[in-house]
């Protein structure tokens, strides 16, 4: 599920015009900001009784970051706007439905001395999906 995610967040028009960086687990250190991170929390399987596929739940933790607050901020309203009410495709998988726990605002503030920190909205996602 994380490339046919991956591969969603980067086709997304409203995303993509802020940026096309989506890294799993970590972004390299020298990543261009705004990028997303996506994070797997936790994986859930739903056995069928009648025997017609299996539905899966993951969870995700989405990282909007970047080093203007209002960019992390309209990059997680964009991915917010976009994957909450999404059902389809998603690479080699089908998604039935997402729910959006809890979204975070953080910011870390520069280690180099520098006068830019990171700003990070966080999304904390389940899907449930199928494999197609």
């Amino acid at each position: 599920m994380k490339s046919g995610l991956t591969s969603l967040l980067k086709g997304e028009s409203t995303i993509s015009s802020i940026t096309s960086r989506v890294y799993v687990t970590k972004a390299p250190q020298t990543a261009t900001m705004p990028y997303v991170v996506l994070e797997l929390q936790d994986t859930d399987e739903f056995e069928s009784l009648d025997g017609t596929g299996d539905l899966r739940k993951v969870s995700f933790a989405i990282d909007c970051q970047s080093d203007i607050s209002t960019e992390a901020e309209t990059l997680g309203k964009a991915i917010r706007d976009f994957i909450g009410d999404y059902t389809g495709a998603a690479g080699s998988f089908t998604i039935d439905a997402v729910n959006l726990s809890q979204e975070i605002s953080d910011y870390d503030p520069p280690k180099d001395g520098s006068e830019k920190g990171t700003h990070t909205v966080t999304l904390l996602v389940d899907i449930f999906y199928q494999d197609t």
